[in-house]
């Protein structure tokens, strides 16, 4: 069950890149409102499918804020390198926002390593060196910004999953509705401000 909700997550991932690569196509401006669009029907999902009375300790309020920081750079991020630079590349990038909460799992919270986790990790290290740059000066220069861009976003995703983790850990699993609002709230506000700019 665990693999099939892995699985649905990155392809719902993917239709949220394809999504925004399309609109970033046909329209070369508002992006950042579209992403600000779908972080509020995200934010409604999570409130209509709460159960029960809404739990907001204080420092969930801490844990939100930085996910909204690092989900707001995640979405500047991938909505620059999803302007500038080849799709699948780029959610190959993306994909490598996994080994941040592995590392984090191994590290701090002791998690088993299975006998496909190192190799998987590898592997996936290994695929970024098989990604060749362009060739011409000009490009060469446009390929490593577009890289940046989707390495940040990475990152960002990445720190999203460990300070969900986080916050699991502490309040025991009953504030995950309410840490994605503050996320998803934050976001919508900073990006719609942005957008606006």
């Amino acid at each position: 069950m665990q693999m099939i909700l892995i699985l649905l997550s990155s392809l719902a991932g993917i239709a949220e890149g394809v999504c925004i690569r399309q609109y970033n196509t046909r329209y070369c401006e508002g992006g950042f409102l579209f992403t600000a669009l779908l972080s509020v029907f995200s934010l409604v999902f999570f409130a209509l499918t709460n159960s029960g009375t809404y739990f907001i300790p204080s420092l969930l309020w801490v844990y939100g804020i930085l996910s909204g920081i690092f989900y707001c750079s995640a979405s500047l991020w991938t909505y620059k390198a999803l302007q500038m630079g080849p799709f699948a590349e780029i959610n190959l990038i993306l994909s490598y926002s996994v080994i941040l909460p592995i590392i984090y799992g191994i590290i701090l919270l002791h998690d088993p390593v299975s006998l496909h986790t190192i190799p998987g990790i590898a592997a996936i290290l290994y695929s970024l060196f098989l990604m060749k740059p362009s060739q011409t000066n000009e490009k060469h220069t446009t390929s490593r910004k577009w890289l940046l861009f989707a390495f940040l976003s990475s990152v960002g995703n990445g720190m999203i999953a460990i300070l969900q983790k986080g916050q699991q850990l502490i309040f025991c699993g009953e504030c995950d509705h309410e840490f994605m609002m503050i996320t998803l709230g934050q976001s919508f506000i900073v990006l719609v401000s942005i957008g606006i700019w």
